[in-house]
């Protein structure tokens, strides 16, 4: 008798749909993100003036701000440094 390597797989729909929750949610999280981080822009004198503090490129910038990447850890400290805000987690 054959013994399954694998036991029971999910149905295909369940797996998608679950995928598709989490990118939706991660989604949310970063478009949230975008408003906070245009709400600091604007208090500290724009995109540009931001951008140069912060030794950003202006476009990497608008990019976060249109929520189509996010940043990483070492551009997040910098723009939050020159902002003067904290980088919550």
């Amino acid at each position: 008798m054959c013994v399954p390597l694998v036991g029971k797989l999910p149905n295909v729909g369940t797996v998608v749909n679950s995928k598709m929750r989490n990118l939706l949610k991660m989604s949310d999280q970063l478009a949230e993100f975008a408003q906070r981080l245009t709400a600091v822009i604007n208090e500290r004198g724009g995109m540009s003036a931001v951008a140069a503090g912060a030794e950003v490129p202006l476009s990497t910038l608008g990019r976060y701000v249109r929520a189509d990447s996010e940043p990483s850890a070492f551009r997040l400290a910098a723009i939050a440094r020159f902002c003067g805000v904290t980088v919550e987690q």
